[in-house]
Order: C-alpha cells, then sequence, then structure tokens
C-alpha cells in the first residue's frame, strides 16, 4: 500500500528571511504548501487542474507547526511529506522540514501538520475524497 514519503528540496531565498536573517515563520506553511504542490505534480494531479476543472477543492481546515531549530537564508532544506491519515473526506499531511549538518547527519528544523478536506465547489459540502487523489494519499502515507 506505501510507495514511499514525498521528497522535495527547497533552498532559503533572502526574500523568505526575517530582519535577523533566519526564515519567518510564516514561510514555514508556505514551504510545506509548495511541496504538497508538488506532490500532486508529480503524481499527475496538478492542483491547478483541479482547480481549472473546479468539481471539488481541497481547502485547509487546521495547520500547525513545530520549530525546532533556526532555519537561515541560503540553506539547502529537504521537505518529506508523510501522509499521516486518511478519513472518508479528509487527509493529513505531516512535513517534516529538515538539512544536513556539517558532519551529513540530519537535523530536524521543524514540523508542519496540515488537515485537508475535498468539498463539492458548486454545494460547499463536503465529499468522499476523490478516487484519484486517494490513491496518491495511499502511496505515500
Amino acid at each position: 500500500m506505501t510507495e514511499t514519503a514525498f521528497t522535495h528540496n527547497h533552498r532559503v531565498r533572502l526574500h523568505e528571511v526575517d530582519g535577523a536573517g533566519l526564515l519567518f515563520f510564516g514561510q514555514l506553511f508556505t514551504l510545506a504548501h509548495n511541496c504538497y504542490e508538488e506532490l500532486l505534480l508529480a503524481a499527475a494531479l496538478p492542483l491547478q487542474e483541479i482547480v481549472e476543472q473546479g468539481e471539488f477543492s481541497i481547502p485547509l481546515v487546521h495547520a500547525e507547526a513545530d520549530y525546532h531549530h533556526p532555519i537561515h537564508q541560503g540553506e539547502l532544506l529537504r521537505l518529506t511529506i508523510h501522509v499521516s491519515k486518511i478519513g472518508e473526506h479528509s487527509f493529513t499531511l505531516k512535513t517534516l522540514v529538515e538539512s544536513t549538518d556539517k558532519h551529513g547527519g540530519s537535523i530536524l528544523r521543524g514540523v508542519v501538520t496540515t488537515v485537508h478536506v475535498t468539498i463539492s465547489s458548486a454545494t460547499g459540502e463536503s465529499i468522499p475524497l476523490p478516487d484519484p487523489l486517494r490513491e496518491i494519499l495511499h502511496r505515500h502515507g
């Protein structure tokens, strides 16, 4: 059932940091969401296509982040999404944000957890996860 977690790399840009040269706290959510979009794109179900078709949408209903170590401008990050829960109408993603230390070890910089629901674009009511989306989620659980 499980294929693998999905990983995406990102180098922290100057516009993503605050005056202290550290990743601005809200950017962690942007990085996690970008990784989620890359997962869907790699699985041939791009978010753009979902939006353009307009049959359903996948809004967030909960988001939280834990910050373990500072993230600096220029740092290369490895974001790894794990699908931690798949329900009838919703799913939960856990995105680990890591970097590599000077000895080649991994440093956990932060963790973002998001809960998404699927709703009908026409009615706004929750709907069961569409099969193509459910299949992608099961592969990356």
